[in-house]
């Protein structure tokens, strides 16, 4: 499933097929309140909108969808015959980030993964340090919220360069003291501060490239009813071995993906099962790195 409200819906449409509606309604008006959230407006939000779906009120169904995901247009009246006395915003969005990880678990889901990408980015385009020490005071109060009963079950993955360890956080020591110096590995012993060093992984880029592609072919199979040929995975492997030959950036995995999804949607347009050479793997890439950089220059245009 996609998104909160779909989770929703799916676990109303699975526990009425094991309890029955009458058990389920009961669930819903009897034990939901009672389960601990920290924003009583996000419980009832999924409370109305899991008597919404069972009594198959679609307009009821879309504002609460909206409302759970936050999206601009929604205004506390459009909500309030349902309960709801306000409306998502910036003032409340980490108490509802805490409720909504507090949800997961009461929808029998086993945790939440919080994935942050190009963390330095943003703050380098946030504007004044104010702003900036907004932005790492709430990551280090994130941090902290994992290893209490606000952020049950969440793992937080930060995507940074060494840089951010190195030079940004040594003038926040609340934040260096808590991932100033993580462990290599992560551990049943240290799981509030491990590190995945990008750069350092165990398998060699060619092979690590080469599983990429075939999860990818997988996955392609599975999206347009392709079966995996043995030609495609020997493609995979000559792709990888080229990539890995050819570039030695640290953008060669986002680069060989680009270019290994555009070579299987070739095929499924053309409907062929072609054999991939080392020399049009080589034209491929180069396509794509000549792509890629310009992409980059239009970033750096953009700031």
């Amino acid at each position: 499933v996609r998104g909160i409200a779909e989770a929703i819906r799916e676990f109303v449409d699975r526990q009425q097929a094991i309890w029955g509606e009458e058990q389920l309604r009961e669930w819903i008006a009897r034990t939901l309140p009672r389960m601990p959230m920290e924003r009583i407006s996000l419980r009832k939000a999924a409370q109305a909108l899991m008597l919404a779906h069972l009594d198959d009120r679609q307009a009821d169904c879309g504002v609460l969808e909206s409302w759970l995901v936050a999206e601009e247009g929604v205004r506390p009246q459009d909500v309030r015959h349902l309960g709801l006395f306000e409306v998502p915003s910036k003032d409340s969005a980490t108490a509802l980030l805490r409720s909504l990880v507090q949800l997961v678990r009461h929808l029998d889901h086993k945790g939440t993964v919080l994935l942050f990408d190009e963390a330095e980015k943003t703050l380098s385009i946030s504007g004044s340090v104010r702003q900036r020490d907004t932005t790492l005071n709430n990551l280090r109060e994130l941090i902290d919220l994992c290893g209490k009963s606000q952020l049950p079950a969440t793992l937080m993955v930060y995507a940074v360069t060494p840089n951010f360890t190195h030079t940004v956080i040594k003038d926040y020591p609340a934040l260096a003291q808590r991932i100033g110096h993580p462990i290599q590995a992560m551990e049943v012993r240290n799981p509030k501060a491990p590190l995945i060093d990008l750069d350092a992984l165990e398998m060699q880029p060619d092979a690590m490239l080469e599983q990429i592609g075939n999860k990818l072919l997988d996955v392609f199979a599975v999206a347009y009813g392709r079966p995996a040929t043995n030609t495609q995975r020997d493609n995979a492997h000559t792709l990888a071995q080229t990539a890995a030959e050819e570039l030695l950036e640290f953008s060669h995995r986002r680069l060989f993906v680009k270019t290994w999804v555009r070579w299987l949607d070739s095929l499924r347009i053309d409907d062929v099962d072609t054999v991939l050479t080392p020399k049009r793997a080589r034209e491929l890439l180069q396509i794509g790195f000549q792509e890629l950089d310009a992409e980059q220059d239009d970033d750096f245009d953009d700031v």
